[in-house]
Parts: structure tokens; C-alpha cells; sequence
């Protein structure tokens, strides 16, 4: 377990009648979506967060009698403050519900939720809308640790209690503080070979904190593309550690950065250092060739002239690269993962006229390191991204109840503007060191990423926006 200083945050497997999740076992998580560089290691689950990010606790099959199980204490990180936190529940009879509990804090914290009072707005109708549902048994558990993009996020432990663990609310851990941050990395590399990482500074912990964790991370324009958390003993007042990323040979190359940050400490700025990746192999590597075509009288994959059997692999939550591994251990090595969130998507341009592939370079580098002869055929969500939906409002689409969803599939400013970003996107991705392992694409949007209207499933119907005015009226 990370080091923990509070009586709030006490070791939860002495508590009798309750549901504990210590997550020292990497089983304890399941389906982690839109977190990426996941992973469960020392007592923690951690990753950078995509929009929407979320994750399941692994119960019995038989589920959990939660009837008196009603408070949630959760012992959470985040780099930044983020809306609110989630609770979803699903019983054995298809009742479900998500409620929110309190906002996410900045820092470490401890969240303790009485979910009887959770505000229930999404569920299987009424009978969802409470915590347990109808018969107080539950067989999924799911946390949304606040729905912002570009976080790090660590969760220490997760409980479920008959009675409080204390005060109600959010319970936020003091600061220290960090001066002369200072990290050294080499100014230039090329794929396939190691940077080499020092990072210093003073410490100035608040009291009682002994210890605390720096976060090293590499990054691709804005994305990690690799992490490390090492404990440190901040009483020693000056931090020194070493480590060293190895770059992979399938790198697309560009600007990089090495960034480093004690998780207890605040500092007037934390040092970065950038490091510029050469793969001479960029713009060289020739697309593969698929086609469908006939196989002793049935419909069959080819890819480069060679008939492959066309049984795929969707990566859903999970370690990236070593789940990839496992399922190409059993003979599946076409790899069909989803780029983007089904209600918000990402084709590169993450603000206004701002253009990075580190997202999809960091994913096909993984996959890649660990099944050497895979192929993709990825699914790429063409709904326009969350800085888009909240810059252009009008754009979205009108439910009957007078609320908004997400981009609407009639408004021609978003066909327009996301073909050209799919464009740009598709002749990066040919340009790859990698463009020889992508046999085509998957496009979606819509309810459940199947281009249904969004309100297919809900009580409220659409879409009443002008966009979808004027194209039924064309129509």
C-alpha cells in the first residue's frame, strides 16, 4: 500500500461485515476504461485519465448483499480537482443505477458517501434509481473517479461499510512543499534505445508525512506514454532517484518530454526536460495490403496475398500490451480496440488548431512491443471530441425534454470539420513505423457507438436541434 498518515485513510481489512478492496491483487480491477498506462501494483490502482474515465471492482459471481452495506470510503488521488464521484451498481434482475456522490478534490483525500443519498440520474427506471436496486443485491461495482481528461489518478482502497468510517464528505490530506526541482534526461535519442532519467529536489512534507511518491512520467505531446511511481522517504528533506524509460523501436519519433512531480508536495513549477526521438524508419514503411476475397468457396481475410483467419481481439479496461499478450498466447493476433469514448471522440486535434497522435502512437507502440506480429483493424469514434461539444453547443443534439447530448449526427459543421481531422489522421497513421500492422479501420458513433440516435434507450427522445431541423427538411 502507498504510505498512509491519517487515521481516515486506516487499514480497511479490520473491519468486520464489509466489502474490502485493497488492491494488492491486480484482479481486484477490471474493465479500466479510458485510463490509460493502468495498471494495479504496491496497494494502488493508477493511470492517466481519457473523458470518462472509469473502472470495475471485481465481486462474487454469486454478487453482494449490500441491504446494509451503505456507506462508500474511498482513498483517491487526483492531479486535479474533477466534477464529481461516481457510483454504478447491477443486480442479478438488470436493475442498474449511477449516482453521484461528492466532487473530486485535488490531492489525496478521502471520500465517505452515504449511497442512500446519492443522487441516482441514470438507472433502469425508478427502480434503479436507489442504491442495491429493488432486491439489494448487487453483482457489478463501478467507480467514475470524476469525468476530466488529463489526470493522474490513484486509488488506494475502496469499502463498502454498514456504518461510516467518519465524518460524511470529502477529507483532504495537507500538502508540503518542493523547491529546486531539477531533472536531467539526454537531449536526443533514437527508437529502441533508453532515457535515462535524474530527478532532485527539497522536500518540505507537511507534519506527520514521512513518505511520499514521485510520479515520472514520458510523454508524447500530451499523452504518457510511460510512467514510473517510486516511494520516497521525504523526512530526508532532498529527493535523488534514477530511472530509465526504453523507447520503442516503433516510435513515430518527434518532441517528447520527461516531467517529474512529488504527489504530496506542491512546487511553483516541477521540472520538465525535453527529448527529441529520430526512428529513420517514419514515412518508409509500406501499408499492408487486406482484402476480402474468396477461400474454398467462403469469404476469407488476405493480408499481403496470404489467407489469415479474421478472428479478432477487443481490448476492453485493463493493461494494455499484457492482455494483448495473453489472448495472442491462445492464437489471436488482430487486435480490433476502440479509439475515444463512445460519447466523445478523438482523431488528433485535442483543442483548436492543436494536432497530437501521442494517443495513438503510445497504443500501437504498447501492442506492439508485446505481440510483434499483430495486426489491427481499430474502431475510431468520429463523434467530435468534448472541447469541441462545449465549443460549439448548438451543434449538439436536442432531446425532448429540452437537455443536450452529445454531437449531433446531422449538423454539417461536424461532418465537415471531423472528415478533415480523419483525413489528417489516417495519413499519420500511414506514415507510421507501424503502418504495415493496420489492415483498415472501423468508424462509429451514435448510442452505443452503433450510429443509433442517442436517445435510442432513454426516456427522452431526439433529435429536435436546427441542425436536424434543417437536414430533415432538405430531406
Amino acid at each position: 500500500m502507498t504510505p498512509i498518515a491519517y487515521l481516515a485513510a486506516s487499514v480497511i481489512s479490520s473491519l468486520a461485515g464489509g466489502l474490502n478492496f485493497e488492491l494488492e491483487n491486480p484482479t481486484e480491477v477490471t474493465d479500466a476504461t479510458n485510463i490509460e498506462l493502468c495498471r494495479v501494483a504496491g496497494g494502488t490502482f493508477s493511470g492517466q485519465s481519457l473523458w470518462d474515465p472509469y473502472f470495475y471492482l471485481r465481486l462474487p459471481k454469486e454478487g453482494v448483499d449490500v441491504s446494509e452495506l451503505h456507506f462508500l470510503t474511498a482513498r483517491i488521488y487526483s492531479s486535479a480537482e474533477a466534477d464529481v464521484l461516481d457510483v454504478y451498481y447491477k443486480d442479478p434482475d438488470g436493475h442498474w443505477g449511477l449516482g453521484a456522490t461528492l466532487p473530486i478534490k485535488r490531492g489525496w483525500a478521502t471520500y465517505r458517501a452515504d449511497l442512500r443519498q446519492a443522487q441516482w440520474h441514470e438507472g433502469s427506471g425508478p427502480a434503479g434509481l436507489q442504491w442495491g436496486g429493488p432486491n439489494k443485491r448487487i453483482i457489478s461495482l463501478r467507480l467514475d473517479p470524476g469525468n476530466q481528461e488529463d489526470r493522474w489518478i490513484i486509488v488506494d482502497s475502496v469499502q463498502l461499510t454498514a456504518e461510516p468510517t467518519g465524518p460524511v464528505g470529502v477529507e483532504v490530506e495537507p500538502r508540503g512543499t518542493a523547491s529546486q526541482p531539477r531533472l536531467r534526461a539526454p537531449r536526443q535519442v533514437r527508437a529502441g534505445e533508453h532515457v535515462s532519467v535524474n530527478f532532485e529536489c527539497v522536500a518540505t512534507p507537511p507534519p506527520g508525512l514521512a513518505q511520499g511518491t514521485v510520479l515520472l512520467r514520458l510523454l508524447k505531446g500530451r499523452t504518457p506514454v510511460q510512467a514510473h511511481m517510486q516511494t520516497v522517504d521525504l523526512s530526508r528533506g532532498r529527493i535523488a532517484l534514477q530511472h530509465s524509460f526504453l523507447v520503442s523501436q516503433y516510435s513515430f519519433g518527434g518532441n517528447y518530454v520527461v516531467d517529474a512531480q512529488i504527489l504530496e508536495l506542491d512546487a511553483e513549477r516541477w521540472a520538465q526536460s525535453p527529448v527529441t526521438v529520430k526512428n529513420p524508419m517514419v514515412g518508409k514503411v509500406k501499408p499492408a495490403q487486406a482484402k476480402v476475397a474468396g477461400y474454398r468457396g467462403e469469404p476469407a481475410l488476405y493480408i499481403n496475398g496470404k489467407p489469415v483467419p479474421l478472428i479478432t481481439y477487443l481490448h476492453y479496461g485493463g493493461e494494455a500490451g499484457k492482455l494483448h499478450k495473453e489472448a495472442a498466447s491462445a492464437g489471436l493476433k488482430i487486435y480490433t480496440d476502440w479509439f475515444g469514448a463512445s460519447t466523445a471522440g478523438n482523431l488528433g486535434q485535442v483543442a483548436p488548431g492543436v494536432y497530437d497522435y501521442g494517443y495513438f502512437d503510445s497504443y500501437f507502440e504498447t501492442v506492439l512491443e508485446a505481440v510483434p506480429d499483430a495486426y489491427f483493424l481499430p474502431h475510431i469514434g468520429v463523434v467530435a471530441p468534448a472541447w469541441w461539444q462545449r465549443t460549439h453547443p448548438e451543434e449538439l443534439c436536442l432531446y425532448s425534454d429540452g437537455s443536450r447530448g452529445p454531437s449531433s449526427l446531422f449538423s454539417r459543421r461536424w461532418k465537415e470539420e471531423m472528415a478533415a481531422d480523419l483525413k489528417r489522421l489516417i495519413q499519420h497513421l500511414r506514415e507510421a513505423p507501424y503502418a504495415d500492422r493496420i489492415l483498415g479501420y472501423i468508424f462509429y458513433a451514435g448510442y452505443t457507438a452503433e450510429w443509433q440516435m442517442w436517445a435510442t434507450w432513454q426516456d427522452a427522445s431526439d433529435d429536435f436541434s436546427e441542425p436536424a431541423v434543417v437536414a430533415f427538411r432538405e430531406w
